[in-house]
């Protein structure tokens, strides 16, 4: 991943090393036997290069930058075309729920290919839908104006999310309940609702910054949601089922399903003083999704935290060891 804010941000001799900071970074990894995505991944962390600032329109100063820093990016990546290098122009756009930013993102992104491919004309360029670059956002996508061109077909994958963002810290809508989840099952069924609700319960309750009455009403919108996943029937079976809307939509548009790409997929995990998903249903999650996606001959990558808590690799912060279920349930061995 790369912040495009620091490339946008600097000129001349610095800028200079950043590219050849980057494609050393590249280089070094293809003699490690990786395959490589370029991502440019920006973020909210500076206001001025925020993704929503350089996507807000297409004439903007910004957003004729970002396209030159997309070309000249491809430019430095085209003499590895024929290596397993891809380079994805901007990472889960999070717009398109509506119909004109669906539209904006598709000229936009349609723009950034063209800019990209004129320097480099065989480099893998990795695309994606809106809507955070998943699932329904690809399915979106029409794929018409690229064909013929080396594009990989990217999508995110964190279904269910109450499953996957266990224990995440946010603020809005039903995302503000993950940080109470904790050691949720799966697959499951609504057998196993009583354990869950006691686990639901201690976390909520342990929770010193809410109010007696806050705890009761933080429960029971838990507890909602806590139901409608375990109703849903979260297992392979549902996997399989938004596999299958891939299937569909490649066979309509003459897609090849190795031309789909699983740019993410992850969920967090219990270590240390971090409460998430435990051994069992992580692996029973990563090794579903994994299976469908190889089914079909999808590559995929995972992601993956280094920091505290989160989708860590790592066994703890303070080792270096990959985490042996985790690496099991991806087909890997040290």
């Amino acid at each position: 991943t790369v912040d495009p804010g620091v490339f946008l941000f600097f000129e001349g001799a610095r800028r200079d090393d950043l590219d050849a900071r980057l494609l050393g970074e590249v280089r070094a990894l293809l003699s490690r036997g990786f395959g490589v995505i370029v991502d440019l991944h920006p973020t909210s962390q500076i206001a001025a290069y925020a993704p929503e600032k350089i996507t807000e329109a297409t004439d903007s100063p910004l957003f004729r930058a970002y396209g030159g820093l997309v070309a000249r990016t491809a430019r430095l990546l085209a003499p590895l075309s024929r290596e397993r290098v891809g380079f994805e122009p901007m990472n889960e756009p999070q717009w398109g729920w509506d119909a004109a930013t669906a539209a904006r993102w598709r000229d936009q992104q349609k723009i950034w290919h063209d800019a990209a491919r004129a320097l480099a004309p065989d480099l893998a360029l990795v695309l994606t839908g809106a809507r955070g670059g998943s699932l329904d956002g690809l399915l979106s996508v029409d794929p018409r104006p690229f064909r013929g061109s080396n594009v990989l077909w990217s999508f995110h994958y964190y279904e269910p999310f109450l499953l996957t963002h266990q224990g995440v810290r946010a603020e809005n809508g039903q995302a503000r309940l993950w940080r109470y989840f904790s050691d949720l099952p799966y697959p499951a069924t609504h057998d196993l609702f009583d354990s869950a609700r006691a686990v639901l319960r201690a976390n909520v309750t342990a929770d010193g910054s809410l109010s007696p009455r806050e705890k009761d009403r933080t429960f029971n919108d838990a507890e909602r949601a806590l139901r409608e996943y375990l109703n849903a029937g979260p297992g392979r079976t549902r996997v399989a089922a938004d596999f299958r809307r891939l299937d569909a939509w490649a066979g309509q548009h003459a897609v090849a399903l190795d031309r789909l790409f699983l740019g993410e997929f992850g969920i967090t995990r219990s270590y240390g003083r971090y409460r998430a998903s435990p051994p069992g249903p992580l692996a029973n999650w990563l090794g579903d999704v994994r299976a469908e996606a190889e089914a079909r001959n999808i590559g995929w990558a995972l992601w993956a935290l280094s920091g505290y808590g989160g989708m860590s690799l790592i066994e703890t912060d303070e080792a270096v060891a990959l985490d042996r279920p985790t690496l099991g349930a991806l087909g890997m061995t040290l």
